[in-house]
């Protein structure tokens, strides 16, 4: 680790403990309240493996995820805006044809996702990868499914000549996902996010993933990931 990497890590770290010992001080942080919380960060580490990253999670939860994506990507107006990679986007996805079907066959509703990938400028961008992943219609992902060895509903497309994609094919419409089910207790609540569709363009342009909610979606609004 260089001497700059040092210097940023100190000044980080000394702005986490001032700023984590303020919260505790205004709060009045009770010892079986910290000990919760030890509990809670050791129970997400638990079940967190290569493909699970739930800490992510914790972050989309708190809001973290979010501010942090907006402070780093500083797009015109014009362009998509960021959002949060999220915990279960996994490398190295199966290449896809234009409109092919990524869903193997999965039980649910068909749903194809079409569009364009431009510049500012409105010029059409061929030959651009989209890495597309999505939740299932029980609103669960491949990463937090146990003894899934395959691909399961995420893919690499390109766009055509004219910028046009057809992301998924025929694919299945998520249902609603809870996030909190799926985060160690005490921290289930009534806090959840809607099952998207994400997609992100690699790598010759900046990468910038993009989440599709869907019309009347119960946690579109209450998200924090979403924005």
């Amino acid at each position: 680790m260089g001497h700059g990497a040092l210097a940023r890590l100190a000044e980080l770290m000394t702005a986490l403990v001032r700023h984590l010992h303020a919260y505790a001080r205004e709060v009045g942080l009770t010892e079986e309240e910290w000990a919760a919380a030890v509990e809670w960060l050791t129970a997400t580490g638990r079940i967190s493996d290569d493909k699970r990253l739930e800490f992510i999670l914790a972050s989309d939860v708190l809001g973290l995820s979010t501010l942090v994506v907006q402070m780093s990507h500083h797009f015109s107006a014009d362009a998509t805006p960021a959002t949060v990679l999220g915990p279960f986007h996994i490398d190295g996805s199966p290449t896809a044809g234009f409109g092919a079907d990524m869903s193997g066959g999965i039980p649910g509703t068909p749903l194809f996702i079409t569009g364009r990938v431009l510049d500012l400028d409105g010029t059409p961008l061929p030959d651009v990868v989209l890495d597309v992943w999505q939740a299932d219609a029980d609103g669960a992902y491949e990463a937090q499914l146990p003894d899934i060895d395959e691909a399961r509903l995420r893919a690499l497309y390109r766009t055509r000549a004219d910028g046009t994609y057809c992301a998924q094919g025929r694919s299945v419409a998520p249902a609603e996902a809870t996030a909190a089910s799926r985060l160690p207790r005490p921290a289930r609540s009534g806090t959840g996010r809607s099952a998207t569709t994400l997609a992100r363009v690699l790598p010759e342009f900046e990468a910038a993933p993009a989440e599709i909610l869907y019309n009347g979606a119960q946690w579109a609004r209450a998200w924090p990931g979403a924005g």
